[in-house]
This record gives C-alpha cells, structure tokens and sequence, in this order.
C-alpha cells in the first residue's frame, strides 16, 4: 500500500445514487470510501491499458521503441544527418567492396547533398 505522503489529492463529483452506494459499501466493509475509490479506480485502469495496448495505433508503439545511436550531437548537426547522402568509401586491400562511412565523415556545409535554401552554418 502506498503511504500517504505517495498521494496527491483530487476532487471528483459524484451522482447521488454513486455518493450513497458508496457511503454504504463503506459503512458494510469496513473501509473508507477513498480506500474503495482508489482500488475501483486502480482496477479501472489496469483495464483500460490492457484494453489500449490491444487497439492501439500501430505508430503509437515507436514512442515507446528505445534507440540507440552513435550520433551524439543529432540536434547541433541535424541538416547533416537529414539532408546528406551516405558517403561509400572503399575497404583497404578489397578494391570493388564499399562500406559505409560513420557520421565523422559528414559532407561540408558547402556539399550539393543539402537541398535548395537548406540551413548552413
């Protein structure tokens, strides 16, 4: 059980008939009527994110999807990793056979990848 210092106060209005119902289910059990507020909701829910994960937007699960790069300044050079094309270079000693480059050998400000009016720095 959460303590009380965990909880964060909330204001709900309630139908007459729910404010009776749930004074006397209350009263039957034992409880207070935040304990039994929060276990429906709580039950309420589990319900729902159960119910989410099964309709959701199939885009929606990219949020959730966790990246790894080896781009560390993404938001410093961002027209280089848009706009450039990746560059080939080949490997020592197997003429014909090309690697890609890592991001450390981005073109120039000045390469023809960036399109018409694109940022330079």
């Amino acid at each position: 059980m959460d303590s009380r210092a965990d909880r964060r106060r909330k204001q709900v209005y309630l139908d007459a008939d729910q404010d009776e119902e749930l004074s006397s289910l209350a009263l039957a059990t034992g409880r207070s009527e935040s304990s039994i507020i929060r276990e429906a909701l709580g039950e309420y829910l589990v319900k729902q994110r159960e119910k989410g994960r099964a309709t959701a937007h199939p885009l929606a699960r990219l949020l959730e999807m966790e990246c790894q790069s080896a781009i560390a300044d993404g938001s410093e050079r961002h027209d280089r990793d848009l706009y450039s094309a990746p560059r080939t270079r080949h490997r020592a000693g197997k003429p014909g056979v090309q690697k890609e480059c890592d991001t450390n050998c981005a073109p120039s400000p000045d390469s023809a990848h960036l399109p018409e009016g694109g940022a330079r720095r």
